[in-house]
């Protein structure tokens, strides 16, 4: 058992702070100076789990996830040609693919792994809460940024990265709700359920609510009594959001309306927008097949998306799938599809993992019009790791290694 327990300790800390590397702790401003410093050492990392496992990168139980790195490195070396300023470390997000033949090796437990997700979602909301404390002043990413710090839809508005992935601890209370059958886990849920609208996001909020109902109503209609009480919440905690929460109110509006930034609706403008790029795309056949790749400050890339968001107001990162296309191309959009289908519909799961399937979901979902799934594609390929290997253990197939399920 020491040795399982080094494993995953290991692991546990290796993957925490390659997350915290990769997204610079939020860009705190206190640590401003050591930006370099941590680009580095999230290399670093990444390096080192890359190297541990190499050896099933062409494995035939991955071939899925090794075209998509194929994909992906043939996306930058195209990109290299069109704009030489393009850096390998921009796509470090796609490439921590990598992470799961590095856990393919390890053999961590499969909660570990949920572990690092749950504390990643975790520092996140305790930063969240700081920079509310902080505000007006902005203490997390770029303090001149779109919006940052206005509370035209009834409350702050500022983004620190990982954003997206708070959702998570929703997914997973409802779970501990339904596995122990503790009420304080479904107050708690409620709460972060509160905390995810006072985010303001209406992809985000919109696709919690609907995915965490679902899952619930999913896994407890044998339950009358729990779902009877569980309606009960679902009024009692509607009730409060609509005579209490003057951001809640803001976005229904805003989702109703027209928000007054241009003539045209935000919606209109995404449709514009995903328009515009799908053409843009097809000038070329490589550009169709690998995308334009992914922009460096500077470079003639970023240039272009800089000119094409001041003059037209198509901001790519508002338009999920198409910027997937436009930036990695058919092939890559096509391979991350067969993964996200195999991980939803093929792979069958023990009751304990289900909600993985939910979260993901909503992460998929909420990307129609965000930048949702690219922004937390670490998260993603983590819930990816527990999924196929616990579908594995539940259909007692065989596996390279076996993986400690706890």
């Amino acid at each position: 058992m020491g040795l399982k327990s080094n494993i995953n300790k290991e692991v546990f800390f290796v993957l925490l702070a390659y997350i915290l590397m990769c997204y610079r702790c939020y860009f705190y401003i206190g640590l401003q100076k050591y930006m370099v410093l941590m680009a580095f050492l999230s290399l670093l990392l990444f390096l080192y789990m890359t190297f541990i496992g190499k050896e099933y990168m062409f494995n035939k139980k991955f071939k899925i996830e090794s075209m998509i790195i194929v994909s992906i490195i043939l996306t930058y070396l195209f990109s290299v040609f069109r704009d030489n300023l393009t850096l390998p470390s921009r796509y470090i997000h796609y490439l921590s693919i990598f992470v799961l033949f590095y856990l393919y090796k390890k053999r961590p437990s499969l909660s570990t792994i949920e572990n690092v997700l749950v504390v990643s979602a975790v520092i996140y909301l305790f930063c969240w809460l700081f920079q509310i404390y902080k505000m007006p002043e902005i203490v997390f990413g770029d303090p001149d940024g779109l919006n940052v710090g206005n509370d035209d839809r009834g409350f702050y508005r500022f983004y620190i990265e990982t954003k997206e992935h708070l959702p998570f601890l929703v997914f997973y209370f409802l779970a501990l709700y339904n596995r122990l059958s503790k009420s304080i886990y479904l107050i708690i849920a409620f709460v972060l359920m509160f905390v995810v609208i006072l985010h303001v996001g209406r992809q985000m909020i919109f696709g919690t609510i609907i995915f965490s109902f679902v899952y619930y109503f999913y896994s407890n209609n044998h339950k009358l009594f729990n779902n009877i009480y569980f309606y009960l919440s679902i009024v009692l905690f509607s009730f409060i959001i609509s005579n209490y929460s003057q951001a809640f109110l803001s976005i229904i509006d805003l989702t109703l309306h027209d928000d007054g930034i241009n003539e045209a609706s935000l919606d209109n403008i995404r449709i514009s927008a995903m328009l515009y790029y799908i053409s843009d795309n097809c000038k070329s056949i490589d550009t169709f097949l690998f995308g334009n790749g992914l922009p460096d400050i500077g470079s003639d890339l970023y240039n272009f998306l800089k000119t094409i968001d001041y003059t037209k107001g198509y901001i790519l990162a508002d338009i999920g799938y198409v910027a997937l296309f436009w930036s990695i191309g058919f092939m890559g959009l096509i391979l991350y599809g067969i993964l996200f289908y195999n991980s939803l519909f093929k792979q069958k799961v023990s009751a304990k993992y289900i909600y993985l399937k939910f979260y993901l979901a909503y992460i998929l979902v909420s990307y129609i019009g965000s930048h949702s799934l690219t922004s937390n594609l670490i998260f993603v390929y983590l819930v990816l790791y527990i999924i196929k290997y616990d579908s594995l253990l539940e259909n007692n197939k065989p596996i390279i290694h076996r993986v400690i399920k706890v």
